[in-house]
């Protein structure tokens, strides 16, 4: 009976280990949702209150939709400028991506179209801070950690305001100079260059 009271206080304290977690997700491409929904529910399956923070920012199709697993939740936030054609935005990022251009199309041509990108994700940030319904939200969740993914800084800024005292930056690629760099790591033996990557 005692082995049974000793067992039954140990597991009330694994039960009581659950984090409250924020993700929030960048809609840069539907891959990047998948991922992001993947590390969440892996962490659902572990225990721990999960909450998506699905960032609608480039107008992504209809047809990616997240599934929680019982016990998450999403918050589906609209941070899409009006001033945008995000169709040709996407249109452009197709042909480019498949496009065969000289050393000089790929710099004067990619780096307009990530340089539109960039500000995209700039202006999207910006309409997030200033939202402050979602502010508040966010304060009231108090997440215990916050996952931000490597594209995209606004949700380490948003962690800072909202006090979460702990957060993990996602990368699903390579590691890129600019984060080793942000991270406070000495350069790597081998990382991604941006210089070549686009």
């Amino acid at each position: 009976m005692i082995l049974f009271k000793i067992f039954f206080v140990f597991s009330l304290i694994v039960y009581c280990n659950a984090y409250k977690i924020g993700i929030f997700i960048p809609g840069i491409s539907a891959s990047q949702i998948i991922f992001n929904q993947r590390i969440g529910d892996i962490l659902s399956d572990a225990g721990h209150n999960v909450t998506f923070i699905n960032l609608e920012m480039f107008g992504i199709k209809k047809n990616v939709k997240l599934s929680p697993k019982l016990g998450s939740e999403v918050w589906n936030i609209d941070a899409k400028s009006d001033k945008i054609n995000y169709e040709k935005l996407w249109d452009d990022h197709a042909e480019l991506a498949f496009s065969d251009d000289s050393f000089i199309e790929m710099f004067l041509y990619r780096r307009k179209h990530m340089a539109q990108i960039s500000g995209n994700l700039k202006q999207a940030c910006e309409r997030l801070v200033s939202n402050t319904e979602f502010i508040e939200r966010l304060k009231a969740a108090k997440f215990d950690v916050v996952f931000a993914h490597m594209a995209d800084f606004c949700p380490i800024g948003l962690q800072y305001v909202i006090k979460a005292p702990t957060w993990v930056w996602v990368s699903s690629g390579p590691l890129m100079d600019y984060m080793a760099s942000f991270a406070g790591l000495s350069l790597p033996a081998s990382y991604a260059a941006r210089k070549t990557k686009y």
